[in-house]
């Protein structure tokens, strides 16, 4: 059987009795500025390991054939009466270009094109199928990553102005890109339709519309989160904790005998 004292000889961290160190000012103010550091520097790490970590690719899009693409939109015409308004929607083609089209018809009227006025305001317009409640908090906390043209128009006013004269259509051209987020073992997380804007107006030799021509990019956007290994943050963290005591115990060894030095000067001693 092994005796105690044999595996006693095997510790790395002798005990020094407490009668034998020496406390000094100078190893005071380096253990508090150690301690501080270990603390910065683990808040540091931890905040980095805790961070969404990305990588972006394009690739082309990977659509099954057939998709349709969801398209909402809640646009107000303060100018029009919008009391017989109707919506007539055909799509036999899936994703493909195409329009979005407001203007006036009817197969028994008449319009005089110079009294239509299709100044409009876009409260709501978006692609793609909605953020279901139990993505929410995944879509807030990857939102940073999903860039800044998601529902562009939302919000903005188009005004026809008097000095255009009658007949004057309105025209937005839309690009839009599929986003997609995934994990590293490719669950998908978020997906979202992101679109840039452009408008302009022009005169109409027949009825004013309003139209909204859009674009499907045949690339797609890739964004892979990352996952952080937790032995890798455990591994920084020894080394911060370590690196951080083994130079204050060089910097202390280096100061206690700098000043045991001065003072042996002060006391004209010879060695």
């Amino acid at each position: 059987m092994v005796s105690t004292s044999k595996i006693k000889s095997v510790d790395f961290y002798r005990k020094i009795p407490r009668d034998l160190t020496e406390a000094s000012l100078s190893g005071a103010g380096l253990s508090i500025i150690a301690a501080l550091s270990m603390i910065f520097l683990f808040g540091m790490e931890l905040n980095n390991y805790l961070a969404v970590s990305t990588s972006t690719s394009v690739i082309v899009d990977r659509s099954a054939d057939g998709d349709f693409l969801r398209l909402d939109f809640n646009i107000s015409f303060p100018s029009l009466s919008c009391e017989f308004a109707s919506v007539d929607v055909s799509d036999v083609l899936g994703t493909v270009p195409g329009n979005l089209m407001v203007s006036a018809r009817s197969g028994s009227h008449s319009f005089d094109s110079s009294q239509m006025n299709m100044s409009h305001v876009v409260n709501h317009l978006s692609f793609g199928r909605r953020i279901m409640p139990q993505k929410f908090s995944e879509f807030k906390r990857l939102s940073p990553y999903l860039g800044l043209s998601h529902d562009r128009l939302d919000g903005r006013s188009f005004i026809n102005q008097r000095d255009l004269g009658p007949n004057v259509t309105i025209e937005h051209y839309l690009q839009i890109v599929k986003t997609e987020v995934v994990k590293s073992n490719g669950q998908a997380l978020v997906e979202a339709y992101e679109y840039t804007a452009h408008s302009s107006v022009a005169h109409s030799y027949y009825l004013p519309v309003a139209k909204f021509h859009f674009e499907l990019s045949p690339m797609q956007v890739l964004i892979t989160e990352n996952s952080k290994s937790f032995s890798h943050f455990i591994t920084n963290v020894c080394a911060i904790i370590g690196g951080v005591f083994t130079v204050a115990g060089i910097l202390d060894s280096i100061l206690h005998h700098s000043m045991t030095l001065m003072k042996k000067i002060e006391l004209g001693k010879n060695f």
